[in-house]
């Protein structure tokens, strides 16, 4: 309280914020995640054998496509030879089968004009017919050891193709545990690799706040100093059991993070609320357990304070978002409201800046 120098005594100085009619009302969260690879593959052989080359290192950018690991493949290299002779005797066999079931078909159409003229018998009519029948069955024998040879061929090109592990997809090469020479069992893993240029990032989302999430909304990320720009991929169906969130997906416009690393997530989802912000500090306690602004009536130099009931809708970290009989452009003590009391008349020194929609 002042008083003048005449003894007489002044109105308290007091300091305003003019209130400002909000239609909205922020939230802001942050939310820690840890960053992934869209895909990752812990790669092995299906066969046992022996490494004969190991074609990348740990660290390694690869392409789709381009080998990694070769088995020794000598044994295979044996076997699809063998194919290829089996397969080359096959088809001679074939052709010698076509030729005889040829002679034995002109044989047969001979005898018959022969049979006719009387020059041979019935019987070895039907000799050279059943010789027919037994060389077109041996025609069929012949096709189905091609069907067969060709068969094992490709099974054998198949396991060739497969003693050389190559990347599924653009990757870099997280980890190996092999080098030539090295004895190796079926599905055992040798080599891991995490996907290039598609980087994710896992947050656990409270529950009540997934709903707020847009796939359409830029989301802000913040790892080891650098800030990166995230959206919305999909929400697991699956609420965490041990930390009772909602797991997010989010893609990174980046691939320079480090994965593995931590992220925090800044969240500012706006409610749609009519109301006003104001300091925590222009809050006071009222009657029955509600809370109440103290509102400036009148001239700057002789003002009127009135308390004001209001509803608490949302508290920020430094500001509250109330609604009530407030009226956009009033006055408000905003701090300090300890110090008067109601119908008590005050001198208005200082205006404060209004808060924004956030409670800033």
């Amino acid at each position: 309280m002042v008083f003048s120098m005449q003894g007489s005594t002044d109105p308290l100085a007091v300091s305003t914020m003019a209130l400002r009619h909000q239609d909205s009302y922020v939230i802001e969260r942050v939310y820690g995640g840890e960053l992934s690879s869209r895909r990752s593959s812990d790669m092995g052989f299906e066969t046992s054998g022996i490494i004969g080359k190991v074609h990348v290192d740990e660290g390694d950018h690869i392409a789709k496509g381009e080998a990694l690991i070769s088995l020794d493949d000598a044994s295979l290299q044996a076997d699809i030879r063998g194919a290829k002779a089996r397969l080359a005797s096959a088809k001679a066999n074939l052709q010698a089968q076509r030729a005889e079931l040829e002679l034995k078909k002109m044989t047969l159409q001979r005898n018959r004009q022969l049979l006719k003229e009387g020059h041979v018998s019935g019987q070895r009519l039907d000799e050279l017919s059943q010789q027919l029948n037994v060389s077109e069955a041996m025609l069929q024998v012949a096709q189905t050891q091609i069907s067969q040879a060709k068969a094992d061929f490709q099974k054998i090109e198949v396991m060739l193709n497969k003693s050389v592990l190559r990347a599924p997809y653009d990757a870099i090469v997280q980890h190996r545990s092999i080098d030539e020479g090295s004895i190796i069992s079926p599905g055992q893993a040798v080599i891991r690799l995490l996907e290039r240029g598609h980087i994710e990032a896992r947050v656990g989302i409270p529950e009540s706040m997934v709903h707020l999430l847009n796939p359409s909304t830029t989301y802000q990320f913040l790892t080891n100093s650098q800030s990166i720009d995230g959206h919305l991929k999909a929400t697991l169906p699956r609420v965490d059991e041990t930390t009772g969130t909602v797991t997010a997906l989010f893609t990174l416009d980046t691939d320079q993070a480090y994965l593995g690393s931590l992220a925090t997530m800044h969240l500012a989802v706006s409610i749609p609320s009519s109301g006003y912000w104001v300091p925590i500090s222009a809050i006071a306690e009222s009657q029955r357990g509600l809370w109440s602004v103290l509102v400036l009536v009148g001239p700057e130099e002789s003002a009127t304070v009135e308390p004001r009931l209001v509803e608490i809708i949302h508290q920020g970290k430094n500001a509250v978002f109330v609604r009530g009989t407030l009226m956009d452009g009033e006055l408000i003590i905003p701090s300090g409201v300890s110090r008067v009391v109601s119908g008590q008349t005050v001198r208005i020194t200082k205006w404060e800046k209004s808060l924004s929609i956030t409670g800033d």
